[in-house]
């Protein structure tokens, strides 16, 4: 629903106009020769007219929240890699002794680690290093160990399968989800957790907001000096409650 302030009025009933609605609570402000108009997002002002526009109102949230999640997911998947949260679990013997149990330990599947371990293993490749030669790495549990070109071998295939999972299996899941939405709503409550171990395959519907109904106009809340206005735009609106009867959007 619209709001309006009719002209005349006072700078003090100007700068009210303006806090109540611009400034708490975001409505758009919009002048004519007649009267001052706060408007609800969904509505526009057309040949001196207030519209609701809601339908095309909402369709532009909803394409505006798509690819706003969509930017949010691709970026997050990025931010979640270079965290050094998302981690390939390597069971290697540390130094010095490599005759003792096997223990677990982990390297970052970052790009700057995955671009590292390849260029020792190009170094393998090349004959640089040998079949007896190891490289030194320093894991997530800052052990130090010692990586053979198989050890180098498996190591980056695991750093890869890592990554995959984000870019090949919880991106596209994401994309997935985001598509399924029908609403704004829908989209904005999608979190993006590349910490998940599996990606929700649907969206649950949010509950609608109830929205109290407004009361209806008595003689203590509608002005009667209004007549030079047109019939629709009868209606005083200096208090927060008291609706323009010329654009009513529930």
């Amino acid at each position: 629903m619209s709001y309006f302030l009719k002209k005349p009025y006072t700078d003090t009933e100007y700068a009210d106009f303006i806090v109540l609605h611009n400034h708490n609570n975001r409505r758009r402000i919009e002048e004519t020769e007649t009267a001052l108009y706060a408007l609800e997002p969904w509505e526009i002002f057309i040949n001196g007219e207030v519209i609701d526009n809601t339908e095309a109102y909402e369709a532009e949230q909803f394409a505006l929240a798509k690819e706003s999640k969509y930017k949010e997911a691709n970026e997050g998947a990025k931010e979640y890699l270079e965290s050094g949260s998302a981690l390939y679990a390597l069971e290697l013997p540390s130094l010095p002794d490599e005759n003792h149990t096997p223990e677990t330990y982990h390297i970052e599947a970052t790009d700057g680690n995955i671009g590292k371990l390849a260029a020792y293993a190009l170094a393998f490749i090349s004959g640089q290093l040998g079949a007896e030669d190891v490289v030194y790495w320093n894991t997530k549990e800052d052990a130090t160990v010692a990586l053979n070109s198989s050890r180098l071998t498996q190591a980056l295939t695991g750093l890869g399968t890592v990554q995959a999972q984000v870019w090949n299996v919880k991106f596209p899941a994401y994309l997935a989800l985001i598509e399924s939405c029908t609403t704004a709503a829908q989209v904005n409550s999608i979190v993006i957790d590349y910490s998940q171990d599996t990606i929700p395959d649907s969206v649950p519907v949010p509950e609608e907001t109830v929205i109290d109904e407004v009361p209806e106009e008595t003689e203590e809340n509608t002005d009667t000096t209004g007549d030079d206005l047109p019939p629709d735009e009868n209606t005083d609106a200096d208090a927060e409650t008291t609706p323009s009867s010329s654009g009513t959007a529930d």
